[in-house]
This record gives C-alpha cells, structure tokens and sequence, in this order.
C-alpha cells in the first residue's frame, strides 16, 4: 500500500497506470490537489464509458460474427443437404427400393436370384477360364459388380457379371500384352501378371465410362444397328464354342484365329482324350434333356440343369480318380474367401497398351449391355436412360476391378431368365444381390469342393449357353426385308468368328457407317406423279396411276440436303430431264422440287441449287420449290437464295400450288406468243406407251379445270415416305 507520504498525483498514477497520466498531462498541469481530483472524476467517467462502449462494441461485433458464421453454416448445409438429395434421388435403386412391394416381390426376386446364383458357380468359372484368369475369378467377377448395378442401373432384369462374348475379348486383349514377358501362360508369374493387367483393365474401362457420363455419350449405341449386332454375337458364339474345344478334346490347342485353332485339333485329332470326350458330351446330353424337362413341364422351380451336372461330374472325377488314370484335366485348387481390395500394379508400358484396347472393349460392353436392357425394358415396359447405364457400369468395373472381377458386362442367357421369373413389374433389381450373396458364399466355403472339377463339364456349361446367341432366323427373315441389313449381319458374323472380338467389332462398326453414309451421300431420288382419285402426288417409279403433268417435272429428295449428296441431287435432276429428252416427251419447262422432304440444307447445297437455277434457266426451264421447312427457309433468307437464285414468289406452300401456277404462267406465254387464240389445254396426261389419255373421265381443257381437280379434296402436305 502507498504511506502517507504519498501525493494524490502518485495515487493516481498507480491507480490509473501511466497511460492516463499521460493522457492528464497531454491536457495540462494541474495546479493543486483540488483541481486534480476534480479533473480525476471527470476523467475516470470518460474511462468508464469508453470502456463500456469497447466492450459494446467487441460484443456486437462478435454477435455479428457468429451469426454470420452461423448463416453461412446453414447455407451451407443446406446446399450439401441439397446436393446430397439430389443425388440419391438420382440413383434409380432410391426410387424403386422407395415403392417397394415386399409382398409381391421379395419372393420374385429371391427365387430368381437364388437360381440364376446357382447358375452363375460353374458358368462364372467357366467365362474365368475363357478369359485366361484361374476359374476363381470368374466367381469374383459375379459378386460386387452385380451389387452396384444394382445400386445405380435402370434395368430391373439385367444381371451383370461374366459373360462368354466379353469373356474371350478380355482374353484377346490381355493375352498378348502379358505373352511378351512370359513364354509359360501356367507359371504363377504369368498368371499373377495376367490377373493384375485385367483387373486394370477393368478400372480403366470403367474411367473411360465415367467421361462418357460426363459428356453424355450415351447416344453411341446407336452406330451398332441390330443387324450388326446380332451378327457379332453369333459370330461370337462360334468363337467360344472354338476357344472351349480344347477343354473338350483335352489338347492343348495354341492360342490364335478360329481357323487356325480348328487346323490344329484336325491335325492331332489322334492325340484327343476320350475321357474328356466323353465326360463332356455326357455332361452336354444331361443339361439338354433336364433343359428339355423344365421347358415341357414349366415348374415352379425349375431344376438346375448346370448345378446338377457340376456336382455328378465332380463326384464321378473324384471317385473314379479321371484326372489320374486318364489324364483328365480338372479345375484344381481354389482359394478361399474374397478377393483382398487393392489397386492393381503394372508397368507403365503395359498400361498404355490397355488404354487403347481398353477403349474398343468399353464400347463393346456397353453396347451389349445397354442393347440387353433396352431390349428387356421395351418386353416389360419401363424406359432404360443410356446415360446413367454408363454410370452404373462405371461403378461396376472400378468396384470390380478393385476386388478381383474382370470387366464386367450384362448377360442375355440370365436377364432373360430373369425376366421370366419375374415378368412385369413382379420383381426388382434386388435379385442381383441375391445372386452376389450365393456366389459370396460358394467363395467363402465351398471352394474346396469344386477342386476335382472337370473342364470338360465346364465347356459343356458354355455350349449350352451359346445357343441364346446364335441368330440364324433373323438372318433369314434379314435376307428377305433388307439386303443391306444382312450384308451387315454377315459381315458381323464372319468378322467375328474368323478374326477375333476385336476385329469383328471394328468390322462391325465400320460396316454399318459405310451403309449410314452411303444412305447418306445416295438417297433417294423420286420423280412424282398425280393421283386424281387420292389428290395427292406420289412415285411413279411405285404408283402406276401416278401421272405426269406434261412439260413439268415434280421430284423429290427423299433426305436431308447437304454437302455429301448436293452433287448427286444435281446429277439426278439433270438425269430426269435427259430421260423425258430421249423418250421424246414434251420438252419440260418447269421443275418443281418437294421441299418437304428436306429436314435440313447447308451452305454447300444452297450454292449448288443457285448453280442448278442459273443452268436450268439457260435452258428455259424455271425452277420452283413447295413447302420449304421454317428453319430450311430461314437459312435460305439469310443466304440471300430468293435474290441470288429462286425469287420467294416461286416459293409455294403446297405442289398443288407450285403445279398450278407453273401452268398458268406457261399457257400466258404460249398465247402471248401466238398470233391466234389458242386453248389453254396444257395439260395432257401421258401414260405407258406415250398415248394421250384422258384423266378421269374429262379431259382437262383449261387453268380453272386443272385447279378444280387438284383442288378436289384434301390439301395435305406429301410425306417424305411412300405409303403403299
């Protein structure tokens, strides 16, 4: 404490510290102790005060501050709860896992997938062996990758996982990517190689759908036309059946084309194994006639043809010791459990070899797959969006390539079955899960039973999944409706079968845009005639009752009109007038052009229409259009066609309009022409033969009858179509 001694000047000063007093002495000395505490008051109120308001001040700045971190919280919250919602509700397994009828469809769906689970032990071993992978794969291959198809596809019947097309595609593509570091496909380090480079190629694929996604590319299965597509499966199934023939005959038949494959087993053909000859064609009599059975007698649970032979042929192997005495080749040791997550390594150089081929098998797989489930959703009435197709192959091949599947792809033979368990809106995608959990299970416990399988029964198993492939009658009614369209099965089918997967996609591909632009550059070209009776123009190439108007040429472009095919309209036009010339027909004065026909013109057209006007008007032939599109008319405005070529008042609505006044305008010449009045009688009908004859029943002597017979019904505008 201060003594007595000391001065209310020094009292102050401890009590305010030196701040305030030097604040008192910025404001003057004080002259005596009175005046001091005078002024001390005064000054310890003003503190007072300041203080406060600080601390009001700190306050409120803080309220403020927390409230607008508060807000923005709740903003942002509310947007990721927003973002969140939005794309769960975007997953199709939120919409229909919301209406879910548990009564009417658990039971569908868990039949289904318990039979198709079945179905999928030896089938997925089977496709693992036909991809080059050790038969556990092909298991592997049947669990996640169905789980988030289930999540994120549309089909409701698709089943995902193995199948035999995309099977022996992986096959071709890793087989030669691994064959240069390893000269022996069993050494573990081969087979270790081949395994992590397909499972990368799995995660690449499903990459390369996630930038389809992106953009939206899901518009790309419409360059696979039906025709090409059921001729590359076909051709596909040829393949399997010659790539399993080694399983059947017991060689070992060297990797390459199916000829050359079929060239070695006719060459060793004494080397083959009856053992495994007979097992085989044993095991393919049993899964035909219990198929047979269940087809007959439609039970409600149909028996399991292929799970029924697995089990007799791995009990007849292990007992009568087939592999031992007689060489017969067996599945061998599984490991058991699940695939271990973890991300495939491989080197740099093999990785960028994938990433070309990795491109055509995901255009390959998704084009099956999307084909599968539109197909399936058009039978049972539920629309499938290409583009979330994409995404939920995309999960399925990362999903799966991180946990031992190789790419996975839709099954037709499963869905199919699938689809008739549960037709209609009775089931739902959850059989996929059910189907992963019996498959799950096989892996965790059952794999030790399946080590004396035979492959023999194994290629049994994949030939009688091939005939769902095989398309022989749509080739024939094909080759009936549409030569085109058959040329493109056959050249699918042959492709595919002689060549490889690959191969027989490229030529596939290349095929149906070859027939697309040919379409394309070569439409076709009609030459129209009037139909008193119908009072409407049509082909005369198809309609016999089609007439001419004589010295009036009415045609029709039957597509879009563009640089690819203007050059051909030009040359077809001309062509039409030289053939009027050379059958020594009334020389032609007016040439009318069905606009309504043409969805589309560009810049090169309209330069070749102004080129054809400017030729035809030197010949004195004037050339008119009828019923121009709104957009096809605009770009000609804009190009300044109507100055620079055809005037708009040759632009008509209708060809009634364009036929009439084309006439009229040439009878006024003809009798400005004439020294004497001639009868405005211009139009004469010429049938076969060139004889004039009567249209109808009068014959049509001037401008005012001409209207009134076209004029005598409807005034619709000529599809682009011919309607027989």
């Amino acid at each position: 404490m201060a003594g007595p001694q000391q001065s209310m000047a020094d009292l102050v000063r401890t009590f305010c510290g030196s701040q305030n007093h030097a604040r008192h002495e910025q404001r003057g000395a004080i002259k005596s102790e009175a005046e001091f505490s005078k002024e001390f008051t005064r000054w310890s109120a003003e503190e007072v005060q300041q203080r406060r308001k600080s601390r009001r001040d700190a306050t409120n700045k803080w309220r403020l501050e927390t409230e607008f971190e508060g807000t923005w919280l709740a903003e942002r919250g509310e947007y990721c709860m927003r973002c969140a919602s939005g794309l769960l509700s975007s997953l199709p397994s939120v919409r229909w896992m919301g209406a879910y009828r548990w009564r009417q469809s658990l039971r569908v769906d868990v039949v289904a997938g318990l039979i198709v689970g079945v179905m999928l032990i030896p089938q997925g071993m089977a496709y693992g062996l036909l991809a080059g992978l050790p038969p556990e794969y092909g298991l592997y291959s049947s669990i996640w990758p169905s789980v988030f198809y289930m999540l994120m596809g549309c089909s409701k019947h698709l089943q995902v996982g193995t199948n035999a097309p995309i099977s022996i595609l992986t096959d071709e593509i890793i087989a030669p990517i691994v064959s240069a570091d390893c000269h022996d496909p069993e050494a573990a380090q081969c087979v270790s190689a081949t395994v992590e480079a397909t499972l990368m190629l799995s995660i690449m694929i499903g990459a390369i759908y996630c930038l389809m996604g992106t953009f939206k590319l899901g518009i790309i299965t419409s360059f696979m036309p039906n025709p090409a597509l059921t001729g590359f499966t076909t051709g596909a199934s040829g393949l399997i059946f010659t790539a399993n023939m080694k399983h059947l005959v017991g060689l070992d038949v060297p990797s390459g084309f199916s000829f050359m494959q079929w060239s070695y087993i006719l060459r060793h053909l004494g080397d083959v194994n009856v053992a495994s000859l007979i097992i085989g064609l044993v095991a393919l009599a049993i899964l035909v006639l219990i198929k047979m059975f269940n087809k007959h007698h439609e039970l409600k649970f149909p028996i399991p043809e292929q799970l029924v032979v697995l089990v007799l042929g791995i009990l007849v192997t292990k007992f009568g010791e087939l592999d031992a005495r007689f060489g017969v080749k067996i599945v061998g040791e599984i490991p058991g459990g699940l695939h271990t997550p973890a991300f495939p390594t491989i080197g740099t150089s093999q990785m960028l070899e994938l990433l070309q081929q990795s491109v055509i098998a995901a255009l390959v797989i998704y084009i099956l797959s999307v084909n599968v489930a539109k197909s399936l959703g058009n039978s049972h009435g539920y629309h499938v969006d290409a583009n979330q197709e994409l995404w939920a192959l995309c999960a399925a091949s990362v999903v799966g390539g991180l946990t031992g599947a190789y790419p996975p792809s839709g099954s037709f033979s499963r869905s199919a079955l699938v689809a008739t368990i549960g037709p209609g809106d009775k089931g739902s995608a959850l059989h996929n899960l059910v189907s992963a959990m019996v498959v799950a299970l096989v892996c965790l416990a059952l794999t030790p039973a399946l080590y004396h399988l035979p492959k023999p029964v194994l290629a049994s198993v994949i030939f009688t999944a091939l005939t769902s492939m095989v398309t022989f009658k749509e080739a024939r009614v094909l080759y009936r409706v549409s030569r085109w369209e058959f040329a493109l099965w056959v050249v699918a089918a042959l492709g595919t079968f002689l060549f490889g997967v690959t191969y027989g996609i490229m030529a596939s591909v290349a095929s149906a845009l070859f027939v697309l632009l040919t379409e394309q550059t070569r439409p076709g070209f009609s030459v129209l005639g009037f139909i008193q009776g119908a009072n409407q123009f049509r082909d005369t190439a198809l309609f016999e009752q089609a007439v001419q108007f004589p010295g009036i040429k009415v045609c029709r472009f039957n597509a879009s009109l563009h640089f690819a095919n203007s050059e051909h309209f030009e040359a077809k036009v001309n062509e039409a007038l030289s053939e009027d010339a050379a059958a020594g027909k009334e020389a032609v004065y007016s040439v009318i052009v069905d606009a309504s026909s043409l969805n589309r013109v560009d810049t090169t057209a309209i330069s070749m229409l102004v080129t054809l006007h400017e030729s035809l008007a030197a010949r004195g032939i004037e050339l008119s259009f009828a019923g121009w599109k709104s957009k096809c008319a605009a770009l000609l405005g804009k190009f300044g066609f109507d100055s620079t070529g055809v005037p708009a008042e040759r632009w008509y609505l209708c060809l009634h309009d364009a036929v009439i006044a084309a006439h009229t305008k040439h009878v006024e010449l003809e009798k400005a022409k004439s020294d004497t009045q001639v009868s405005p009688n211009a139009i004469v009908v010429l049938v076969e033969g060139g004889a004039e004859a009567e249209l109808g029943t009068e014959m049509v002597s001037s401008v005012g009858d001409l209207s009134h017979m076209m004029r005598n019904g409807s005034r619709e505008e000529i599809n682009s179509d011919e309607q027989l």
